[in-house]
């Protein structure tokens, strides 16, 4: 059984992006240069939040419970830099971004303001990429989610830019080509192909 944990290491899986989402004490102590009883000291003192294995005294950290403890407590998060980033796609069409695929980043998806909420929950997305035709008349609710959520991404819109330029750090026009898309997505992400 594939489990899908992430440990800012990424492999191809039966041609699927895979991430780890679930840190033990010794690897945040690896990421954060610490020793592993600092973590668990941080971890002990409700800090560093996360949750024990029922039935062990092992704990484990979510991935956006330790980038969130690292930025508050000014742990520099440049591991981070070297790894494919996250891109969430929102669109009430699930097929409208269906074509866009890149082992520079990785793809989520969320089909309403909702979903896109627990996305960024979990997976902390460098870049949001919206269909503004399909979320015309909830883009505010959109923005309120995003806004309160993150503080560091880039935001890129698909549509008619005369109608929602606005707030978008780049804009393409629709239809797009997917090509020039994923181009801009890893030039934003940094990760473009030399």
């Amino acid at each position: 059984m594939l489990e899908t944990v992430r440990f800012f290491t990424f492999s191809h899986i039966q041609g699927v992006l895979t991430v780890k989402t679930i840190f033990t004490t010794g690897q945040v102590a690896k990421i954060c240069k610490v020793a592993p009883r600092t973590v668990s000291k941080w971890f002990d003192s409700g800090r560093l939040r996360g949750y024990r294995i029922p039935g062990s005294k092992d704990r484990r950290i979510p991935r956006e419970n330790l980038i969130r403890f690292m930025k508050d407590y000014g742990i520099p998060v440049d591991e981070l830099e070297d790894f494919p980033k996250v891109v969430l796609f929102l669109s009430p069409d699930p097929a409208f971004f269906a074509s866009i695929t890149s082992d520079q980043f990785v793809v989520r998806h969320a089909t309403s303001a909702f979903n896109a909420g627990v996305e960024i929950d979990t997976y902390l997305p460098q870049c949001i990429v919206i269909d503004c035709a399909g979320f015309n008349d909830t883009i505010a609710s959109l923005w309120h989610v995003i806004n309160e959520k993150l503080s560091d991404f880039e935001i890129m819109g698909v549509g008619d830019p005369e109608k929602h330029l606005e707030g978008f750090s780049s804009f393409v026009r629709a239809p797009f080509d997917p090509n020039v898309l994923i181009a801009d997505i890893e030039r934003k992400c940094g990760k473009a192909v030399s």
